[in-house]
């Protein structure tokens, strides 16, 4: 309601009439959050996100008239990645489904975008394969693109791993490989392993961060980083006695690993515990403020005041 009292106030206001549209979308009422948007559209008709909002609305309701919005987007500005993926969109989404055609805008939007929209149309043409696969020739095409994606931006193998876009070809072993991150052929040394460790981390696929980590670690075994990626990841994933081997042997190849440390504390629940963990630590590091803090707060956490004050003793040796 708040957004049609100030329609009403600002009828010039292209903003305005979009949130009511968007509002009346989120209320199911589609036509008039076309008609809103419309409005808009005539107050700022070069507004690529408009047009793509208003193309948005009509796919959602099967309307081919979205094509002519996402195309006119295009037009506007033909190196807009999203324009792209929406079109490509609506052919594998609305009948009559097109695959191919879906395919042909992606491979466009990839000729025409900067990179930071090649993952995603990497990962749609992958799904446009993998969906209208006839033949081995779509199956390869699937995997290749689904491969780009991956290494592009690694959230992509825990998507495509609960994707039902997949559905088809998920026992295909060169898909089993992939969310496995068979890449050694493109990943050839310990930081390119660890920068997708840290990706799938960052998206919480914690499995591919195992993965990802553990194939660094086979290049140097002793690399601090990957051990306490691997660490977390472990902990991430509710295997803490996996992550408290892997954390004991970061601290044990590098003590002076403040970070190391503090994880390898939490591994464990009992505060007297991690309390023993934190002043081995502080032996190695006895100039370590943060490592001290954290015993002063752990030290409050345990009942009985003979242990405490022992901690407090030991932490002063």
């Amino acid at each position: 309601r708040a957004f049609e009292i100030a329609s009403e106030l600002e009828k010039d206001d292209p903003s305005i009439w979009r949130n009511l549209g968007l509002a009346r979308k989120n209320c199911g009422d589609l036509e008039g959050a076309i008609n809103a948007f419309k409005v808009a559209l005539d107050l700022d008709p070069e507004n690529v996100g408009l047009i793509l909002q208003l193309g948005d609305i009509y796919r959602d309701g099967g309307e081919g008239t979205a094509i002519e919005y996402y195309e006119k987007a295009i037009e506007i500005e033909p190196n807009n990645g999203q324009a792209y993926v929406n079109l490509g969109v609506y052919y594998i989404t609305v009948e009559p489904i097109d695959y191919e055609e879906a395919i042909k805008i992606f491979q466009k939007g990839l000729n025409n975008t900067n990179e930071g929209y090649h993952a995603i149309l990497h990962y749609n043409i992958a799904c446009a394969y993998a969906l209208g696969f006839m033949n081995s020739g779509y199956v390869a095409n699937a995997l290749n693109h689904l491969k780009q994606a991956i290494l592009m931006d690694a959230h992509f193998r825990k998507q495509a791993e609960g994707d039902p876009d997949f559905d088809g070809i998920r026992d295909i072993q060169g898909f089993k490989a992939l969310m496995n991150l068979h890449l050694n052929e493109f990943i050839t040394d310990v930081e390119g392993w660890l920068n997708l460790a840290a990706g799938c981390f960052k998206y919480g696929d914690y499995k591919g961060s195992v993965i990802a980590s553990k194939n660094a670690l086979e290049m140097n075994q002793e690399h601090v980083h990957a051990l306490l990626i691997l660490g977390i990841s472990l902990m991430n994933s509710g295997d803490m006695q996996g992550a408290k081997n892997e954390l004991r042997k970061a601290v044990d190849v590098d003590p002076g690993n403040i970070e190391s440390w503090k994880w390898f504390s939490k591994v464990e629940t009992e505060p007297i515990l991690r309390s023993k963990i934190l002043l081995e630590g502080l032996k190695h590091n006895p100039n370590d403020e943060s490592l001290r803090s954290i015993l002063y707060e752990l030290i409050e956490e345990i009942p009985d005041i003979e242990e405490r004050e022992k901690i407090k003793r030991l932490m002063d040796e």
